[in-house]
């Protein structure tokens, strides 16, 4: 009962944080260019897109939660499994050690003693002990920072497209049967983009990297082949060194990789739709240099050794 009402609570308060999340990365940067409250909503298309993207952000929250929590009391179920067996293990070992110890109680001679070392420290310059190293980019923040800017990213290009519309630059076109017809597909897309979003985040664990292209079984028998070189059943001369190569310090950007990353392929599909409702075309330009940077951020490990 307590799991099940901490999964309930988790998933609460999953929704609500996904709301806040959409409400403050569309309706209050549209809010804040247009000044007026009224403004927000213009016409059909908008309350469609604002509607949408309030509930794909309440269903997204309240999954990504549930994942979360389930993840949590599994691993703790599997720790408390783990300690029980080991304090049994613990428990036998000791028996039969204090067994042994009482049986032959032999003294260790002076080659078997432990030499006394003192700790070697690292010295700087001046002759002190170096201090430890603070990289501004840490393991624990790298996380935390990319969400920072993915976000800050969002609101920037959200502000863009309702700046373009309120000024008149950018704009498709002139003809008002022609814009509404533009308005339609963008908000068509942008709901589009949300299903393939909530579908990746309802998609089981692992299943993002199922449909890999052929290459990677020649990568898995070369780094296989590269491995028992090493351990030293056949000699490593019997490799084509041509079939592995390290890793560029730039991950490629390959079309595949909106196959693998369902939810990232909506992010792009609904950031393609969102300008089209705005009608202008200036923050579809940073589309493709979206595309390379999710590219970077998610790099498929499967391809790090070819």
């Amino acid at each position: 009962m307590p799991a099940s009402m901490s999964k309930l609570g988790a998933i609460f308060l999953g929704a609500i944080a996904g709301m806040l999340a959409v409400a403050i990365l569309l309706l209050v940067p549209v809010w804040g260019v247009r000044k007026e409250l009224n403004l927000v909503v213009v016409d059909w298309q908008e309350l469609v897109l604002y509607s949408s993207c309030l509930l794909a952000g309440t269903v997204g929250g309240a999954r990504l939660a549930y994942r979360e929590v389930s993840r949590i009391l599994a691993s703790s179920q599997e720790y408390d499994a783990f300690l029980s067996s080991d304090s049994d293990e613990t428990v036998s070992a000791r028996s039969d050690a204090n067994l042994v110890e009482s049986k032959e109680r032999i003294s260790p001679s002076d080659d078997e003693l432990p030499l006394l070392t003192e700790p070697v420290f690292e010295e700087s310059l001046s002759g002190g002990p170096r201090k430890a190293k603070r990289g501004f980019w840490t393991a624990k923040s790298k996380g935390r920072t990319t969400v920072l800017l993915m976000f800050l990213y969002l609101v920037l290009f959200v502000m863009c497209a309702v700046l373009c519309q309120k000024l008149g630059l950018g704009n498709i076109v002139s003809d008002p049967v022609s814009a509404e017809v533009i308005r339609t597909v963008g908000v068509g897309a942008a709901v589009i983009g949300l299903y393939m979003i909530v579908r990746g985040l309802f998609a089981p664990a692992g299943s993002d990297h199922q449909g890999l292209p052929e290459k990677t079984g020649a990568v898995s028998e070369s780094a296989e082949r590269k491995a028992i070189s090493l351990s030293g059943e056949f000699p490593s001369s019997a490799i084509d060194d041509s079939e592995t190569y390290h890793a560029p310090h730039v991950p490629p950007s390959k079309i595949v990789f909106l196959r693998r990353h369902p939810v990232c392929a909506g992010c792009l599909v609904v950031l393609t739709g969102l300008p089209l409702v705005f009608q202008a075309w200036f923050p579809l330009l940073a589309i493709p240099g979206l595309f390379i940077g999710m590219n970077w951020l998610f790099p498929d490990n499967s391809t790090s050794f070819r």
